[in-house]
């Protein structure tokens, strides 16, 4: 009865009188309180009574950034937890439980499907120590569509087209797996000159983050042999000969570089009577490539 609480062991410090004691402290430490009984006129010896604040973990992680569906990996940044602690994660700040994990180092395997800035927050169980929650930012950045790309044609005598992107940090893969990088810029020119259909993957990066491949072709034709055909020799009166020529929608020129076309057919007749050495060029196309003359 006539509970009394002191702060020091001469009972000098009279703190409270009263049988329940409610310190004002909130410090991590270990405070000592002296407590004695009166009956009648005799306060009895003093009861020594402990009250211990335990300092909670400190506890961090720092901001994390990560792509749209890619795996989220984070880390505590913190030291001395016990044994047998778990640590639980709230990655998109709803207030439900995403992973359970016994390590502070340990990868976690979310995946974000909505792109943007989240709260989340990671709460430290100890066995036995006192527990504890800090929160984070998590930004994830957008997956980027596939570049814009288109294939690209040519015969074999022209001259080879450059494969062409519209993206950002664009790169080009021979394979689909996207792991033998071959050239990483807007336009790749490809060197190729032989015939065939070579496949290109071409991704874009934006913040980090790599888009889904799309596929761009080269394809080159091979250009047909130049059409057959005879020279023909004429004496002055004669009528003017028609030239022919083997092949495939022939065309006959006047100029080497076939800028001057004379003519479309098999057959031509240049008419021409002045003596003299006439000089005609004569190509064939096949498909949509033309041989040389």
């Amino acid at each position: 009865s006539n509970i009394k609480w002191f702060a020091d062991e001469g009972l000098t410090n009279l703190l409270f009188t009263g049988n329940s004691y409610t310190p004002d402290v909130t410090a991590a430490s270990v405070y000592t309180y002296y407590v004695t009984q009166t009956t009648n006129i005799c306060s009895s010896d003093p009861k020594v009574v402990t009250l211990t604040i335990n300092a909670l973990p400190e506890v961090s992680v720092p901001d994390v950034f990560v792509c749209q569906y890619s795996d989220l990996s984070v880390s505590i940044q913190a030291t001395g937890f016990e044994a047998g602690t778990l640590y639980y994660w709230d990655f998109d700040g709803d207030g439900t439980n995403d992973d359970t994990t016994s390590s502070m180092v340990q990868p976690v395997q979310y995946v974000f499907t909505q792109s943007g800035t989240f709260t989340a927050k990671v709460y430290v169980d100890q066995p036995a120590a006192c527990d504890n929650f800090t929160n984070f930012s998590i930004t994830v950045y957008a997956k980027p569509e596939s570049p814009a790309t288109a294939d690209a044609e040519a015969c074999s005598l022209n001259e080879i087209p450059d494969l062409i992107a519209t993206g950002e940090n664009v790169k080009w893969y021979s394979n689909a797996d996207l792991t033998n990088l071959v050239y990483a810029n807007d336009t790749f020119p490809t060197g190729l000159t032989s015939t065939g259909t070579y496949t290109y993957y071409v991704t874009q990066e934006i913040n980090g983050c790599r888009s889904d491949a799309d596929s761009a072709s080269l394809t080159i034709i091979q250009s047909p042999e130049p059409p057959t055909g005879e020279n023909l020799e004429i004496c002055f009166g004669e009528p003017s000969p028609t030239l022919t020529a083997t092949g495939s929608n022939i065309q006959w020129y006047a100029d080497t570089e076939l800028t001057e076309l004379l003519f479309s057919s098999d057959e031509y007749n240049p008419q021409v009577s002045v003596v003299g050495t006439y000089q005609y060029y004569v190509t064939q196309t096949v498909g949509s490539c033309e041989s040389e003359a």
